[in-house]
């Protein structure tokens, strides 16, 4: 059979073809990063004379100024050998991703990069550094996109591919610069995400390579927030060992001087927190939370006059500084310093006017003075900024009950006692409240409890008898009574006794009553006559009082009543003999009815 000779030839022309298709490509592809060197051959065989000579073939330069030989050399020196499309395929790739990273295009980049990388890793040692500008710029790609980890990964990957031992030198300390600087974005990364202890490490990283002095600033601002959150969760111990790594990177820091402070308070260790405190302030004068939180301290230790020195210091570094007034205020108080307890106070106020406590406690400064009418005010603000504040409301009662004002105080002191049930102060401002009221009912409950929490309480178990007697109950009248018989404080006792007697109006009780009731006349009878013989004698003061005691046995005794206004009078004071006189219109008969118009020409 004969072979077609154009079809044996045609294999060969197709693969010249493919060679010259390749030559092109490989140009158009390098274009912009080569260095074309016009060199002549000088030297040329004799066997090569007629034939054609070479073009000089161009060379690839990469981006980081190396140059690198051409591939397409390969292809035009033997012709016989298979093309490297790889070669190929990555250096179009590495174009691709060049120009995407110049127009700002990172993500895409690094995805161009990676690929060119991954088609061609096992190349020669000619191409090793074009790899090597590959990761370099992989690197600041990823870095700009936030690829902090795999920046640091490429960066190192760029001094394993620059076989240039001169150029690797001169790369590296550059390289290491880059390092760092990521190893820094990463700190912060993390520092911006609370992730402190991650940032530590990462900063630490970062100064090991470039130790700039800012580097161990931010780390020690992220102990010191390691700190402030094991504070916040109560864990002390180890809080104070973050704020000392703190103190070793920025050994006179007066927040975390200040810190440390707080940790050892907070643990129980006064002492110790109070010399913190006082480094802070040696750092920083001016450190108006430390002068405050020291002067707080000083009064936990009763130490007044310190307290008022520091916390003055604190209110001129800060003179809008609500609290620290309050506290000085409040150390005044212990001082006696009233005034300026009140003053300081009201400038709390006027700084925090929704500063209950300094309201409440200048309310309690003007009740400690007497003057409840100027206690009622800042109590109610008070009460009105913190509904549920017994203390305050508890003092408002006692100044309204110190004004008179009973309705007003009585619902108070009643809240005060369910709250309080063994508050015995405030039963007893409460009962006192209802028996000026006149509700005996309800004084009763208030004063049987009273006996309950107080027993050997004489004055309650007096209060309790007369009650009894007010609301008919005389038997309880009578047995409360006489359990003060053996008692001098009380002159009208055996009067109010007879009179429980009289009320319960039986046969023998009414015999015991009229009994009682002639011996209480008699005593009262002996101080009326030594009145009397006073005030022949015009010694109206001396008079008063035994009139006084004669109505203090036998209260109802009208003789005695109208002589004591009478003396009163005498004695030029009006106002006392009026309320005598008041008194007489209320127990006088038809007839004491001179008595009552003689008394009436004096008014």
């Amino acid at each position: 059979m004969t072979k077609n000779k154009n079809f044996s030839s045609q294999p060969k022309i197709t693969l010249h073809l493919t060679k010259l298709f390749a030559l092109i490509l490989i140009f158009s592809l390098t274009s912009s990063n080569m260095d074309v060197y016009s060199q002549s051959t000088n030297k040329q065989s004799k066997q090569s004379k007629n034939k054609p000579s070479k073009p000089p073939q161009p060379k690839v330069i990469s981006a980081t100024g190396v140059v690198i030989d051409n591939p397409a050399d390969k292809v035009a020196n033997n012709t016989e050998e298979e093309i490297d499309f790889k070669l190929v395929e990555a250096l179009s790739l590495l174009k691709q991703g060049r120009v995407q990273k110049e127009t700002g295009q990172y993500q895409p980049s690094i995805q161009t990069f990676l690929q060119a990388i991954t088609t061609k890793v096992e190349i020669s040692d000619k191409v090793r550094p074009e790899l090597a500008d590959a990761y370099y710029r992989l690197a600041i790609a990823q870095r700009e996109e936030g690829l902090l980890n795999e920046a640091i990964i490429s960066f190192r990957k760029v001094l394993e591919h620059q076989n240039n031992l001169a150029e690797q030198i001169a790369l590296t300390k550059q390289i290491e610069s880059e390092v760092a600087t990521t190893y820094h974005r990463i700190g912060l990364r993390e520092a911006k995400a609370e992730r402190y202890r991650e940032a530590i490490s990462a900063y630490k990283d970062a100064f090991n390579i470039n130790q700039e002095p800012q580097i161990k600033i931010e780390i020690a601002d992220s102990y010191h927030r390691i700190g402030l959150s094991d504070l916040k969760s109560g864990n002390y111990t180890q809080a104070i060992d973050s704020f000392n790594k703190s103190l070793e990177f920025s050994p006179n820091s007066a927040k975390v001087f200040f810190s440390l402070a707080q940790a050892y308070e907070q643990k129980g260790d006064i002492s110790q927190a109070m010399d913190y405190y006082r480094q802070a302030i040696q750092v920083k004068n001016d450190f108006a939370e430390a002068h405050f939180a020291l002067g707080k301290n000083y009064q936990r230790l009763n130490l007044a006059t310190e307290a008022v020195a520091t916390l003055t210091t604190a209110t001129k570094n800060n003179e809008a500084y609500p609290e620290a007034y309050y506290h000085l205020g409040l150390n005044f108080l212990t001082l006696n310093k009233t005034n300026e307890a009140i003053s300081a106070f009201s400038k709390a106020i006027q700084l925090k006017p929704e500063l209950a406590e300094a309201h409440y406690q200048l309310g309690a400064t003007h009740t400690r003075l007497g003057d409840f009418t100027k206690a009622v005010d800042p109590l109610n603000k008070a009460i009105k900024i913190k509904p549920n504040y017994p203390e305050a409301e508890f003092l408002l009662g006692i100044a309204y009950y110190r004004l008179d004002k009973f309705d007003m105080a009585a619902p108070l002191l009643k809240k005060i006692v369910s709250l309080f049930p063994d508050r015995l102060e405030a039963y007893q401002y409460l009962a006192n409240s209802y028996l000026s009221l006149k509700d005996y009912s309800s004084a009763i409950t208030i004063l049987e409890k009273i006996r309950s929490l107080s027993p050997d309480d004489k004055d309650n178990v007096y209060k309790l008898g007369n009650s009894y007697f007010q609301t008919s109950k005389y038997e309880e009248s009578i047995a409360a009574y006489e359990t003060l018989s053996d008692n001098n404080n009380y002159p009208d006792l055996q009067y109010k006794i007879s009179q429980g007697y009289l009320k319960l109006n039986t046969p023998e009780a009414t015999k015991k009553g009229n009994n009682l009731l002639s011996m209480v006349l008699t005593k009262a009878k002996t101080s009326f006559n030594e009145g009397k013989k006073l005030e022949k004698q015009k010694n109206y003061l001396a008079a008063i009082n035994s009139y006084k005691q004669a109505t203090s046995i036998y209260p109802d005794y009208v003789d005695a009543i109208y002589r004591l206004s009478f003396c009163y009078f005498l004695a030029g004071d009006n106002a006392n003999g009026k309320l005598q006189y008041e008194e007489l219109l209320q127990k006088a008969g038809k007839k004491d009815q001179k008595k009552v118009n003689i008394l009436a020409s004096k008014l």
